[in-house]
């Protein structure tokens, strides 16, 4: 797995003088009340002796899942809409986890799995939602399983530091990003464990070390940017040299989504990759996506 990470303002100049070259308005600062949290509402949920899922909040781009019991083998959830699935492994007992509903709007299949024999799993149950989003931004603004935070975590009072004073989306993404390159090196020593499976971010661990690997670099900057209110996705695919994990981020309406160069393309999605820039890395080189978060 490659782990890298890009800077959005490398040979930019700083957000004053891109302000004079753009239309970026003065937009409001969110409080910390303001912060988009999930929850599990207890209003629409389907289970059995095992394990929970509560869908009350699907609407917003989420549904939240827990385990009963730590008494089980391995279990799995499968998301299935069309002809794409999201595989996660449910690897924390008794406590709500967020998975995201982010393929639009549209019937979702959900199976919960567990480990029989090997490799080979059996479907405990499924559920099937019919998901109408509130807008088509939430899935994008919620914490999940792979940007997973609370709102004691560092991350949130960190997040707000570093955009105290700030005025504008831009200089926001500007100080919330140049934090993560500046501040988070690369483990390499984390490299091999990735290379034998998905690793799910601790974004605690990542701010406590001050290291991690691309999809460390991406978590973290998508959660400071969420709790910001900033709509931004984790995505994994692969680059020349192998499987990364970088960042799309929206500005506004007017902006549109960003890429490293601070090219805007209004309404389209862009890519940001904080592990390139952490990492001295010029990449200049295509981007394929997989899956996104």
């Amino acid at each position: 797995m490659l782990i890298m990470i890009i800077m959005l303002m490398t040979g930019c100049g700083s957000t004053e003088d891109l302000n004079k070259d753009i239309n970026n308005p003065t937009s409001k600062g969110i409080t910390v009340d303001e912060v988009l949290l999930p929850e599990a509402a207890n209003v629409s949920i389907k289970s059995d002796e095992l394990v929970e899922i509560d869908y009350s909040n699907a609407t917003k781009g989420y549904f939240m899942a827990r385990t009963k019991s730590e008494d089980h083998e391995k279990l799995k959830i499968r998301i299935i809409k069309e002809d794409k699935t999201y595989d996660y492994d449910i690897n924390r007992d008794l406590e709500y986890v967020t998975y995201p509903l982010n393929m639009g709007d549209g019937v979702y299949n959900i199976k919960i799995c567990e480990n029989i024999e090997g490799n080979r799993y059996a479907v405990r149950f499924a559920l099937e939602i019919d998901v109408k989003l509130d807008d088509d931004f939430l899935p994008y603004l919620y914490p999940n399983i792979i940007i997973d935070y609370c709102l004691d975590d560092e991350v949130v009072a960190k997040s707000f530091e570093l955009v105290a004073g700030d005025m504008t989306t831009l200089e926001r993404v500007e100080h919330l990003y140049s934090y993560v390159v500046d501040n988070i090196k690369y483990d390499n020593s984390k490299l091999e464990a990735a290379r034998l499976s998905f690793l799910i971010p601790d974004l605690n661990y990542t701010i406590e070390t001050k290291s991690g690997i691309c999809i460390d670099y991406a978590s973290l900057l998508c959660a400071l940017l969420r709790i910001q209110q900033i709509p931004c996705k984790v995505i994994t695919g692969y680059v020349d040299e192998g499987y990364h994990a970088w960042v799309s981020v929206y500005i506004d309406d007017n902006i549109g989504w960003i890429t490293p160069e601070i090219y805007f393309e209004k309404e389209n999605w862009n890519s940001a990759d904080p592990t390139f820039d952490a990492t001295k890395k010029n990449y200049d080189g295509p981007y394929e996506v997989k899956d996104q978060y």
